[in-house]
């Protein structure tokens, strides 16, 4: 199981929490093997509506792993699938952000020794999207969350880190 996999796993055991008995983790690595044959090796079926939660992925991948995972999705759920999963905005993988909280993810990504290799634009996240079978259903952005969690008579309380976003879509 890759390291990531093992302490999300490890937080459920330590908590003592049991996953629900439909939930499946599986785990892979998506620059190095295909998500249509280990998510079927894990009891997946192609044809059946699904949520496919992406969290803490793609700002990991190449390109080319975000756009076939995309590409698996479209040819192997129904229509009225959706897809949850939140990305890096890209002027942070430059180096030229100003966003809140960058220094310290950077930092903290650093650490583990894994680098952010994927980010998107503003805007991006939509036309990604389409050119792949999904409509962008829910964007949010750090403020949006902001606003909509951590402010009280129009004064944000709390601040969210700068740099990612989160998008919902539903497979059309």
């Amino acid at each position: 199981m890759p390291k990531t996999q093992d302490a999300k796993l490890d937080i459920y055991w330590r908590k003592r929490i049991s996953a629900p008995e439909n939930i499946t983790f599986v785990p892979i690595d998506f620059n190095r093997q295909g998500i249509g044959d280990t998510l079927r090796a894990g009891g997946y079926k192609d044809g059946e509506k699904t949520l496919f939660l992406w969290e803490g992925v793609t700002m990991y991948l190449t390109a080319e792993a975000v756009k076939g995972t995309l590409d698996f999705i479209k040819a192997s759920a129904t229509t009225g699938s959706i897809l949850v999963f939140d990305y890096v905005r890209d002027e942070v993988l430059s180096g030229e952000s100003k966003l809140y909280g960058d220094r310290v993810a950077a930092k903290t990504v650093a650490n583990t020794g894994e680098a952010w290799t994927f980010g998107l634009g503003e805007g991006e996240v939509a036309n990604l999207l389409y050119e792949h079978g999904f409509e962008l259903r829910s964007h949010y952005t750090p403020e949006d969350m902001e606003r909509m969690y951590f402010s009280s008579d129009g004064k944000v309380l709390r601040r969210v880190n700068g740099t990612h976003c989160v998008a919902v879509a539903n497979l059309g």
